[in-house]
């Protein structure tokens, strides 16, 4: 093959173990000895773009949302030449992204509503659009108005994707989507993404692991770890052995979508 791959995703898709120190969700937990060792020399996305002789296009951020993901995916297709593969893998759906001019180092600002718990260490490990003096504020107008909860980032996953799919028919692209953390643990959740009319027009051989929820028989790639292919009991992001497995997964699926013409 020939052309670039296009990545776009969170700290899944990146290269999370060099950009980043903490657990963002364990703010008093610094790496183990074991973890501080750990070297990931090939990350999923290095192997995929040696594998199928692409230039590597990596556009993911560490705590991005599904918008960030999306517009970054959306601009890329319409504006970049010779793309022969992309690989989206979306993220949790009550994250939140807010497109801001003076934000240095980034585009966005981010928002999790659990990162208000933790904001004096977290805003500035997740990533450069995050900013703790905003939390708290943000975290009373998040509970008062139910600001961007699931249901709405179900809504609004299922418009980023189906879109994705016209686009990349529309360019000729192959496209792949995938979810790398469990984008929900509620069932409620589930439930409403189960009922949406549009996740049943949803194109499956686009997919890695639909209807993404192990509950539902589906899977995101988080779900696919064991303890032996995550950095530690605390972080289940992958490490090299997590790596290869998300490489062979996604392999897998490029050759029946090659299969598939």
């Amino acid at each position: 093959m020939s052309g670039k791959l296009l990545i776009v995703g969170d700290s899944f898709s990146d290269r999370y173990i060099e950009k980043y120190r903490w657990n963002p969700f364990h703010r008093n937990v610094i790496w183990s000895e074991e973890v501080n060792n750990t070297k990931i020399s090939n990350y999923w996305f290095d192997s995929l773009s040696k594998k199928l002789n692409l230039k590597l296009l990596n556009l993911s951020h560490c705590g991005c949302g599904n918008k960030q993901i999306f517009d970054n995916t959306f601009d890329t297709i319409i504006n970049e030449k010779d793309i022969s593969l992309a690989v989206v893998m979306w993220t949790e759906f009550n994250r939140l992204d807010i497109e801001a001019d003076k934000v240095e180092g980034a585009r966005y600002i981010n928002y999790h509503p659990q990162w208000g718990e933790y904001e004096r260490e977290t805003s500035s490990i997740i990533s450069p659009g995050s900013r703790n003096f905003m939390y708290k504020e943000w975290i009373k107008i998040h509970t008062h108005y139910d600001l961007h909860n699931e249901m709405r980032g179900v809504d609004n996953f299922l418009r980023y994707s189906h879109s994705l799919n016209l686009l990349a028919k529309e360019k000729n692209i192959r496209l792949i989507q995938c979810f790398g953390c469990i984008p929900s643990w509620s069932n409620e959740t589930i439930k409403y993404f189960i009922d949406c009319e549009l996740t049943h027009k949803l194109d499956e051989n686009n997919y890695v692991g639909y209807p993404f929820f192990e509950k539902i028989g589906g899977f995101s790639m988080e779900e696919r770890f064991s303890s032996d292919d995550v950095l530690s009991k605390d972080d289940n992001h992958p490490n090299q052995n997590g790596n290869n497995l998300i490489f062979n997964i996604l392999m897998e699926k490029y050759e029946e979508v090659i299969d598939s013409g």
